[in-house]
């Protein structure tokens, strides 16, 4: 049988280990044996010792959950990852790009996980505002739509577009809030990058679904032909309660 050595005599005061046992001290001269966390935890500090934890459970976190990339693609659309998890998601939207020219970016929300997205004629609402060229400011608003106008919006005869030429991309952030409370979700983003008439432009709205229903799925699609390149990156977010 194994003989245990006690801490005060150089010992540990443990007979045996598995894989991923962690040594800490507890208290003065004594060691403690923490077994492995789960895939996902991270090592955090409850009541003074170390212990596992879900990542960002703890305080504020920012953990990343996915990346979907877009190539000529009709819309991208993240599953599987939203829930009740965390009390915001961040979507980091990086250069994507349009095959059209002159078409904007839109949002959808599900219910199923992506069986169906949202896209009545009233299901969505959402205001916009809009920065390009020196003298260009303009403001777009509804109160039922079939989608979340996140970028491309006109007013007063001016327009502000996705392009589809080099350098005509978009990137910025949107954040969905509370996607699995009984109250409609919101969502808010800025977003800039150069339009179709390669002019510098920002975007920052806020929307919601018109709908008291959980969301775990989101869908980004072009107003017009497909998404060419560039990527989302989805994050889940804790902040202290």
């Amino acid at each position: 049988n194994a003989t245990k050595i006690t801490e005060i005599y150089g010992g540990t005061g443990q007979t045996a280990y598995t894989t991923g046992d962690i040594l800490y001290s507890d208290a003065t001269n004594s060691l403690e044996k923490l077994s492995v966390g789960t895939t996902g935890q991270v090592l955090t500090v409850a009541a003074g010792v170390p212990s596992w934890a879900a990542a960002g459970s703890s305080g504020s976190g920012l953990v990343w959950l996915k990346t979907v990339t877009a190539s000529a693609s009709t819309s991208l659309e993240i599953k599987d990852v939203i829930d009740s998890t965390y009390n915001m998601y961040l979507f980091v939207i990086e250069d994507l790009a349009s095959t059209n020219d002159f078409t904007d970016l839109r949002l959808r929300t599900s219910s199923d996980n992506g069986v169906s997205f949202d896209s009545g004629a009233s299901d969505y609402g959402y205001n916009s505002f809009t920065s390009f060229q020196s003298s260009n400011l303009n403001n777009e608003d509804s109160t039922g739509t079939t989608s979340i106008r996140v970028y491309g919006q006109g007013g007063g005869g001016a327009t502000s577009r996705m392009g589809n030429q080099a350098n005509e991309n978009l990137s910025g952030r949107l954040y969905l809030h509370l996607p699995s409370t009984s109250e409609y979700k919101k969502m808010n983003w800025n977003i800039g990058g150069i339009d179709s008439s390669a002019n510098a432009f920002y975007n920052s709205g806020c929307g919601y679904r018109k709908s008291t229903s959980a969301i775990n799925a989101v869908q980004f699609l072009a107003g017009g032909g497909t998404l060419a390149s560039g990527t989302i990156k989805v994050y889940g977010m804790t902040t202290p309660s």
